[in-house]
């Protein structure tokens, strides 16, 4: 296993050479349940035309307007972190969960859907605690949905999940709004060599 860290390094795995380094099968089929065909488990031609979607929302120009959102985030955990008293044992999981959720929310999602971070928070031990259970099922080309230690959780909890945000991107598109957080523009993007969009499905798998 390698780290890449170089700038340089990132750009000739990232850019310039990404077929030869390939995301590999188990990542791919042991994210499918929770990420369907999310850019984060595509490879080849499926990860290539989303991107394309995606890319112009991604542009230093247009991150910028998000900085002030993500520092709010770190520093209100600074805060909490400053403000609790001596001898506090903090869960960081859990803290950096809801920093990142809270720039998801800013960014994503205009500030809104605080009960689907209440529902990440509430299956996210339970979730995990099967995941080594369904990687070593994934390994052996076992179902998902055979009965394993965890696995009844597990799939409640990627229902429960993939339920909301398909709800929540289906409200998105009904409103028809001409709001300019990154889910309305998702919603409103298409592929610029083939004017494909993403259907609401890959919005909400994503």
């Amino acid at each position: 296993m390698a780290f890449i860290t170089g700038s340089e390094l990132v750009k000739t795995l990232l850019f310039d050479r990404p077929a030869d380094f390939p995301k590999g099968g188990l990542q791919v089929d042991v994210l499918k349940p929770i990420f369907g065909d999310a850019m984060i488990s595509q490879e080849g031609h499926n990860w290539r035309w989303q991107r394309g979607v995606a890319a112009p929302l991604f542009r230093h120009d247009e991150l910028v307007h998000f900085g002030a959102i993500m520092s709010a985030a770190a520093e209100a955990t600074v805060t909490r972190w400053r403000g609790a008293p001596a001898g506090t044992v903090h869960a960081i999981s859990k803290d950096m969960m809801r920093a990142a959720f809270s720039v998801i929310a800013g960014t994503m999602l205009a500030g809104g859907a605080g009960d689907m971070f209440d529902a990440i928070e509430q299956g996210h031990e339970d979730y995990y605690r099967g995941m080594n259970w369904w990687i070593i099922y994934t390994l052996l080309g076992l179902p998902h949905w055979l009965p394993r230690p965890g696995g009844q959780a597990m799939r409640a909890h990627e229902a429960r999940l993939r339920n909301m945000v398909a709800d929540l991107v289906r409200a998105r598109r009904e409103e028809a709004t001409n709001a300019d957080d990154l889910m309305a523009r998702l919603l409103r993007a298409t592929d610029p060599e083939t004017g494909q969009h993403l259907s609401d499905e890959l919005v909400a798998d994503n």
